[in-house]
């Protein structure tokens, strides 16, 4: 299914993208028309990209452990060259052997942060550091634009109680038995999840 979006889908939206492209830059059209043609555009790039998401959700990949690193850096160069968006990794996670759910579950939270923040933030720069050790890990995902439109610290209780935040990372979270906190403000925004290593990994999220 992924190989049909690209080679239908992808395709025929580029192109309709790049005729736009050739009818804004006429100099015949008035300006009002080639403001309008550029709207469009902008419209049409942002469906391109989330096609493109989804078709990465669709391909298959492996969830273990030995490839979890690999998949952090792929995310990553595929996220800054398609936004151009600074994201610096930081991860020591190819040293531990983690569960194949928990590693599926942290690449979804990544992909899923990393969507929002290109829908929504207006962010220049993204860090993305996982950590784990013998008893624990934690991932971070950190932006410097506009936040969530709220100003503080608000723990996983608060987040679920106020609905406040991206609510498929939440429960993602919760599947994994973790915990996430939110900082945000008018310098970005910092999702921060903690999880152990001794705990079942399936559970059920909250609503």
């Amino acid at each position: 299914m992924a190989r049909e979006l690209h080679d239908s889908v992808i395709q025929s939206l580029t192109a309709v993208e790049m005729q736009l492209d050739v009818a804004r830059r006429d100099g015949a059209v008035a300006q009002g028309t080639a403001g309008k043609l550029t709207y469009i555009q902008n419209l049409l790039r942002q469906e391109i990209l989330n096609v493109r998401d989804l078709m990465e959700q669709l391909r298959p990949h492996p969830d273990d452990a030995r490839h979890l690193g690999e998949r952090l850096t792929e995310l990553a160069d595929r996220f800054h060259r398609e936004t151009g968006i600074d994201v610096r990794l930081r991860s020591n996670v190819d040293h531990f052997d983690l569960p194949a759910e928990l590693c599926h579950e942290l690449t979804r939270i990544v992909q899923e942060a990393l969507i929002n923040i290109r829908k929504h933030s207006g962010a220049a720069n993204v860090l993305l550091s996982l950590h784990v050790d013998d008893a624990a890990w934690k991932l971070i995902i950190a932006d410097d634009g506009r936040g969530f439109g709220f100003v503080g610290t608000a723990s996983h209780a608060e987040l679920a109680a106020g609905r406040i935040g991206p609510r498929t990372i939440r429960e993602r979270v919760e599947v994994i038995g973790a915990t996430l906190q939110m900082r945000s403000g008018p310098d970005g925004a910092r999702l921060e999840i903690n999880g152990g290593l001794n705990k079942p990994w399936m559970t059920t999220p909250s609503v």
